[in-house]
């Protein structure tokens, strides 16, 4: 079986999709747009997007949009990245935007700049790549996606294993069958917000060890990303095409998770 990320549609159907499909999203979301810019307006004022660095194809690092939905400089004050249970930096309206994913729509336009995919592995932040990047080498060989695995097999109640695993497998199984099915997948996960949750502790989600540079998976770590790939392949109900990733004990303290759940 030849290598999934050296198809025709991974290296030209998939971006022709994008841009055909990404550029009619953008048209047709473009009045939800304006009325969900106006309501971030007239709920916390300025500014009404938030902009951010995450890493996309090949670690370019590029800047992603959202509506804001946390007041501004959340970042530095509470737990930072992290988020507690009635956040009180999470606005009104930034509530429900979060809940039913409303706040990512402006991604549009990153798929129509080419910095991201409709379908992808999960757009992360600077540090969460440098912190586990060998865990990341053939993720990074795919544009990040508005949707993903990490998306309709649990969101933020998945831990740092198993979001790792399942970009992974993503990567690994990437054809145009499956980004429709998990296009598809998307639309009940968002209306029934499954997965939707604004308590997400450090304690809970960081359980991979950072690695460094020479590191090497040993047979304990073998085991841990093995469970791990099988726990979040069958949260996606994709369990056949799971692929494993290194995972380690609990590292407390020591990196903090994708801003996605916080702002």
């Amino acid at each position: 079986m030849g290598d999934p990320l050296d198809t025709f549609y991974a290296r030209h159907g998939k971006r022709l999709f994008d841009l055909l499909a990404g550029g009619a999203g953008t048209v047709a979301v473009s009045p939800l747009l304006a009325v969900l810019a106006a309501v971030v307006y007239l709920d916390s004022g300025r500014p009404i997007f938030f902009r951010q660095d995450r890493v996309g194809l090949n670690g370019r690092v590029f800047r992603i949009f959202k509506f804001r939905t946390m007041i501004p400089g959340a970042v530095e004050q509470g737990r930072g990245y992290y988020l507690e249970e009635g956040d009180p930096r999470i606005t009104r309206c930034g509530t429900w935007m979060r809940a039913t994913s409303l706040d990512e729509l402006p991604q549009f336009l990153n798929v129509v700049l080419g910095d991201m995919s409709l379908v992808g592995p999960r757009p992360n932040l600077t540090f969460i790549v440098e912190r586990y990047r060998p865990h990341y080498d053939r993720i990074l060989a795919v544009r990040p996606g508005i949707t993903c695995l990490v998306g309709i097999g649990g969101r933020n109640r998945l831990k740092r294993s198993q979001m790792i695993a399942l970009d992974d497998q993503y990567a690994r199984t990437l054809s145009f069958r499956n980004d429709l099915r998990i296009l598809l997948k998307t639309v009940p996960v968002v209306l029934f917000r499954h997965g939707a949750t604004d308590d997400v502790s450090e304690e809970f989600m960081e359980d991979v060890t950072p690695v460094v540079a020479a590191a090497r998976v040993d047979d304990d770590d073998e085991g841990a990303l093995k469970t791990a790939a099988a726990e979040a392949a069958a949260a996606s109900g994709t369990a056949a095409g799971a692929q494993t990733v290194a995972a380690g004990p609990m590292a407390g303290g020591q990196a903090a998770p994708d801003a996605s759940p916080a702002i």
